[in-house]
Protein backbone atom coordinates (compact mmCIF):
# COMPACT_ATOMS: atom_id res chain seq x y z
CA UNK A 1 0.00 0.00 0.00
CA UNK A 2 1.13 3.55 -0.53
CA UNK A 3 -0.17 7.09 -0.37
CA UNK A 4 1.26 10.00 -2.29
CA UNK A 5 1.06 13.77 -2.69
CA UNK A 6 2.80 15.82 -5.38
CA UNK A 7 3.09 19.56 -5.97
CA UNK A 8 4.07 20.13 -9.58
CA UNK A 9 5.51 23.23 -11.27
CA UNK A 10 5.39 23.70 -15.07
CA UNK A 11 3.58 20.44 -15.82
CA UNK A 12 3.46 20.00 -19.60
CA UNK A 13 0.01 19.37 -21.09
CA UNK A 14 -0.94 18.60 -24.71
CA UNK A 15 -3.80 20.85 -25.84
CA UNK A 16 -5.77 20.29 -29.06
CA UNK A 17 -5.70 23.55 -31.03
CA UNK A 18 -7.27 24.96 -34.18
CA UNK A 19 -4.60 24.53 -36.90
CA UNK A 20 -5.51 27.76 -38.66
CA UNK A 21 -5.45 30.17 -35.72
CA UNK A 22 -3.75 28.34 -32.83
CA UNK A 23 -6.65 28.66 -30.38
CA UNK A 24 -8.42 25.82 -28.53
CA UNK A 25 -10.15 23.58 -31.05
CA UNK A 26 -13.89 23.47 -31.58
CA UNK A 27 -15.88 20.50 -32.92
CA UNK A 28 -15.49 20.13 -36.68
CA UNK A 29 -12.19 21.98 -37.10
CA UNK A 30 -8.80 20.57 -38.06
CA UNK A 31 -6.63 20.15 -34.99
CA UNK A 32 -3.00 20.12 -34.06
CA UNK A 33 -1.51 19.73 -30.60
CA UNK A 34 0.28 22.42 -28.62
CA UNK A 35 2.37 21.82 -25.48
CA UNK A 36 1.31 24.13 -22.63
CA UNK A 37 2.93 24.57 -19.22
CA UNK A 38 0.55 24.47 -16.27
CA UNK A 39 2.01 26.90 -13.72
CA UNK A 40 1.12 24.86 -10.62
CA UNK A 41 -0.69 21.58 -10.19
CA UNK A 42 -1.09 18.93 -7.54
CA UNK A 43 -2.20 15.36 -7.14
CA UNK A 44 -2.75 13.00 -4.25
CA UNK A 45 -4.03 9.51 -3.80
CA UNK A 46 -3.25 5.98 -2.78
CA UNK A 47 -2.78 2.46 -4.06
CA UNK A 48 -3.37 -0.93 -2.51
CA UNK A 49 -2.22 -4.23 -4.02
CA UNK A 50 -2.83 -7.63 -2.48
CA UNK A 51 -1.38 -10.92 -3.74
CA UNK A 52 -2.54 -14.03 -1.93
CA UNK A 53 -2.05 -17.76 -2.16
CA UNK A 54 -4.92 -19.18 -0.09
CA UNK A 55 -3.97 -22.72 -1.16
CA UNK A 56 -0.84 -24.17 -2.78
CA UNK A 57 -2.68 -24.31 -6.09
CA UNK A 58 -4.47 -20.93 -6.16
CA UNK A 59 -3.09 -17.41 -6.67
CA UNK A 60 -5.32 -14.36 -6.20
CA UNK A 61 -4.65 -10.66 -6.72
CA UNK A 62 -6.51 -7.42 -6.14
CA UNK A 63 -5.39 -3.86 -6.78
CA UNK A 64 -7.18 -0.58 -6.13
CA UNK A 65 -6.02 2.96 -6.82
CA UNK A 66 -7.49 6.42 -6.29
CA UNK A 67 -6.02 9.73 -7.46
CA UNK A 68 -7.32 13.29 -7.19
CA UNK A 69 -5.75 15.81 -9.59
CA UNK A 70 -6.11 19.57 -9.96
CA UNK A 71 -4.46 22.43 -11.82
CA UNK A 72 -3.79 24.97 -9.04
CA UNK A 73 -2.68 27.71 -11.47
CA UNK A 74 -3.08 27.14 -15.21
CA UNK A 75 -3.92 30.26 -17.22
CA UNK A 76 -3.07 30.64 -20.91
CA UNK A 77 -3.52 33.67 -23.16
CA UNK A 78 -7.03 32.48 -24.04
CA UNK A 79 -8.26 30.14 -21.26
CA UNK A 80 -8.18 29.52 -17.51
CA UNK A 81 -7.95 25.82 -16.59
CA UNK A 82 -7.38 26.51 -12.87
CA UNK A 83 -9.39 24.07 -10.74
CA UNK A 84 -9.75 21.51 -13.55
CA UNK A 85 -8.62 17.88 -13.37
CA UNK A 86 -5.67 16.52 -15.36
CA UNK A 87 -6.57 15.03 -18.75
CA UNK A 88 -6.41 11.24 -19.15
CA UNK A 89 -6.19 10.73 -15.36
CA UNK A 90 -9.01 8.47 -14.11
CA UNK A 91 -9.85 8.94 -10.43
CA UNK A 92 -10.28 5.21 -9.78
CA UNK A 93 -8.80 1.98 -11.16
CA UNK A 94 -9.16 -1.59 -9.97
CA UNK A 95 -8.12 -5.08 -11.03
CA UNK A 96 -8.71 -8.56 -9.68
CA UNK A 97 -7.92 -12.03 -10.82
CA UNK A 98 -7.18 -15.63 -9.97
CA UNK A 99 -5.09 -18.49 -11.32
CA UNK A 100 -5.66 -22.15 -10.43
CA UNK A 101 -2.84 -24.69 -10.89
CA UNK A 102 -3.66 -28.38 -11.25
CA UNK A 103 -1.32 -31.22 -10.21
CA UNK A 104 -1.08 -32.57 -13.77
CA UNK A 105 0.58 -29.40 -15.20
CA UNK A 106 -2.55 -27.61 -16.38
CA UNK A 107 -3.55 -24.15 -15.17
CA UNK A 108 -6.34 -21.66 -15.83
CA UNK A 109 -6.79 -18.04 -14.88
CA UNK A 110 -9.00 -15.03 -15.38
CA UNK A 111 -8.86 -11.36 -14.47
CA UNK A 112 -10.84 -8.18 -14.84
CA UNK A 113 -9.75 -4.55 -14.80
CA UNK A 114 -11.75 -1.35 -14.39
CA UNK A 115 -10.83 2.24 -15.21
CA UNK A 116 -13.10 5.17 -14.37
CA UNK A 117 -13.92 7.86 -16.93
CA UNK A 118 -11.35 10.63 -17.45
CA UNK A 119 -11.28 13.95 -19.23
CA UNK A 120 -9.81 14.14 -22.73
CA UNK A 121 -8.24 17.57 -22.26
CA UNK A 122 -7.43 20.29 -19.74
CA UNK A 123 -10.70 22.08 -20.55
CA UNK A 124 -12.56 19.16 -18.83
CA UNK A 125 -15.26 18.94 -21.50
CA UNK A 126 -14.88 15.62 -23.38
CA UNK A 127 -14.71 12.29 -21.57
CA UNK A 128 -13.01 8.98 -22.19
CA UNK A 129 -15.70 6.59 -20.96
CA UNK A 130 -15.10 4.18 -18.09
CA UNK A 131 -14.28 0.63 -19.09
CA UNK A 132 -14.11 -2.88 -17.71
CA UNK A 133 -12.00 -5.46 -19.54
CA UNK A 134 -11.96 -9.25 -19.07
CA UNK A 135 -9.05 -11.60 -19.84
CA UNK A 136 -8.50 -15.36 -19.48
CA UNK A 137 -5.85 -17.98 -20.13
CA UNK A 138 -5.51 -21.74 -20.00
CA UNK A 139 -2.31 -23.69 -20.41
CA UNK A 140 0.00 -26.57 -19.69
CA UNK A 141 3.55 -26.31 -18.35
CA UNK A 142 6.50 -28.45 -17.38
CA UNK A 143 9.89 -27.44 -15.98
CA UNK A 144 11.27 -26.77 -19.49
CA UNK A 145 8.34 -25.60 -21.59
CA UNK A 146 4.80 -24.30 -21.55
CA UNK A 147 2.00 -23.71 -24.01
CA UNK A 148 -1.10 -21.62 -23.34
CA UNK A 149 -4.08 -20.02 -25.01
CA UNK A 150 -5.20 -16.59 -23.95
CA UNK A 151 -7.91 -14.06 -24.59
CA UNK A 152 -7.69 -10.33 -23.90
CA UNK A 153 -10.68 -7.98 -23.90
CA UNK A 154 -12.96 -11.00 -24.22
CA UNK A 155 -16.14 -8.88 -24.41
CA UNK A 156 -14.58 -6.95 -27.36
CA UNK A 157 -15.17 -3.64 -25.60
CA UNK A 158 -14.62 -0.54 -27.76
CA UNK A 159 -12.77 2.16 -25.83
CA UNK A 160 -10.59 5.18 -26.46
CA UNK A 161 -7.20 5.55 -24.76
CA UNK A 162 -5.94 8.86 -26.14
CA UNK A 163 -6.39 11.65 -28.64
CA UNK A 164 -8.97 14.38 -28.97
CA UNK A 165 -12.71 13.90 -29.33
CA UNK A 166 -13.02 17.33 -30.87
CA UNK A 167 -12.87 17.07 -34.63
CA UNK A 168 -14.90 15.70 -37.49
CA UNK A 169 -11.89 13.45 -38.11
CA UNK A 170 -12.00 12.37 -34.42
CA UNK A 171 -8.25 12.09 -33.89
CA UNK A 172 -8.04 9.21 -31.44
CA UNK A 173 -6.12 6.23 -30.16
CA UNK A 174 -8.33 3.26 -29.50
CA UNK A 175 -7.77 0.33 -27.20
CA UNK A 176 -7.06 -3.14 -28.44
CA UNK A 177 -10.13 -5.16 -29.47
CA UNK A 178 -10.61 -8.83 -28.61
CA UNK A 179 -7.38 -10.79 -29.04
CA UNK A 180 -7.18 -14.58 -28.95
CA UNK A 181 -3.78 -16.23 -29.15
CA UNK A 182 -1.62 -19.26 -28.48
CA UNK A 183 1.91 -19.10 -27.11
CA UNK A 184 4.56 -21.83 -26.84
CA UNK A 185 7.77 -21.27 -24.85
CA UNK A 186 10.80 -23.42 -24.28
CA UNK A 187 13.41 -22.64 -21.61
CA UNK A 188 16.97 -23.78 -22.18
Amino acid sequence: ANVFYMDWTDQQILQATDVTIGTPASPGVATDFLVLNAGESRLFGGELAINARPTESTDLFLSLAYVDTEFSDFVTSSQDFTGNEFPEAPNFTAALGATRYFSNGWYAGADASYQAASFTGAENVGLFQSRTLFNARIGYETEDWRVFAYGRNLSDKDYQIGGAILTADNVASVGEGRVIGIVAQYNF
